[in-house]
């Protein structure tokens, strides 16, 4: 039972397991195993037009301007063409029964769920920025990098997270009135795990760590858009005091926790099992111990 559990959590945390696609429809990012692909032959494309002029709705552009496609409401990174030059949809579950009992999905963005383009104010944005003008905040971020290992082929190596987000219950007149926060309040949030045999410096994470820079100009530029097209954001103001502190484009004062290689090695999580010569997979108990160090700072809450 012991060596099935270790196999079926391999397997599951997997880099195959965990590749996603888009959905041509609802242009959701699903888990690939949710994936079912039909030529656009297969598909009633009718039910996935725009919006005509005379409904009421405002008609909003189409991906494809040509071909089978044109004037129909999909999403591009769900589309691709097999060796023979056919269409072919990529399409989750929901959206495939849908379309085949002629129903149109209630998450098509045909189904007036278009948003159209993002705003060149709110794109690009980092992760960092993008809690910065957030609403709700955070409780608390937790930031692993590691050395890139050229030697490290495992397909069992851990590269992404499901299942890793807490939503705490807000009041709705508790949330953020002034933005940007203060740096301080900020960095509150956010613990860096550095696992490598070097140190990790502000320059190197200046370079390789791009989610983390943040920019004053793009942060200031997002605020305003909000504040001027989103109904949420009309009684928020704009600290200038706040945006005048942060860098023009440099990564904030975070504090790193430098792990060396060999130590994270040594407490990996997965070594519960006890099974002698089965290899482990590349789970850090750095996420540990980065938790146990944000308990501690948030002790005074």
């Amino acid at each position: 039972m012991k060596e099935k559990i270790v196999r079926d959590f391999r397997a599951a945390t997997s880099s195959a397991a965990l590749a996603s696609f888009t959905c041509a429809c609802c242009a959701r990012e699903l888990l690939i195993g949710d994936r079912i692909r039909r030529q656009h032959t297969e598909v009633d494309l009718g039910m996935l037009e725009g919006p005509h002029a005379d409904s009421g709705y405002p008609t909003p552009p189409t991906p494809f301007t040509n071909g089978p496609l044109e004037g129909k409401l999909v999403d591009p990174h769900g589309v691709i063409s097999n060796d023979v030059g056919q269409i072919i949809l990529e399409l989750c579950g929901s959206c495939s029964r849908g379309l085949h009992r002629k129903s149109l999905p209630k998450h098509a963005i045909a189904n007036k769920l278009y948003l159209g383009p993002v705003p060149d104010a709110l794109s690009d944005l980092t992760m960092v920025e993008e809690c910065m003008i957030a609403r709700a905040q955070a409780k608390s971020w937790i930031v692993k990098l590691q050395e890139h290992d050229s030697n490290s082929t495992s397909p069992t190596a851990q590269r992404s997270l499901k299942g890793h987000t807490i939503i705490y219950p807000q009041q709705p007149d508790k949330l953020v009135g002034i933005l940007p926060p203060p740096v301080g309040e900020t960095l509150t949030f956010i613990c860096i795990i550095f696992v490598g045999s070097s140190k990790m410096t502000k320059e190197r994470l200046r370079n390789q760590a791009k989610p983390l820079v943040v920019r004053r100009e793009k942060v200031r530029q997002a605020l305003v858009w909000l504040k001027d097209n989103n109904p949420l954001y009309k009684d928020v103001e704009i600290s200038e005091q706040n945006l005048d502190s942060l860098p023009l484009e440099d990564v904030l004062p975070y504090h790193i926790e430098n792990v060396a290689d060999s130590e994270a090695r040594e407490t990996l999580v997965s070594q519960y099992d006890g099974l002698e010569g089965q290899p482990s997979p590349d789970v850090s108990s750095t996420h540990l111990r980065a938790l146990l160090l944000l308990m501690s700072t948030h002790a005074h809450l």
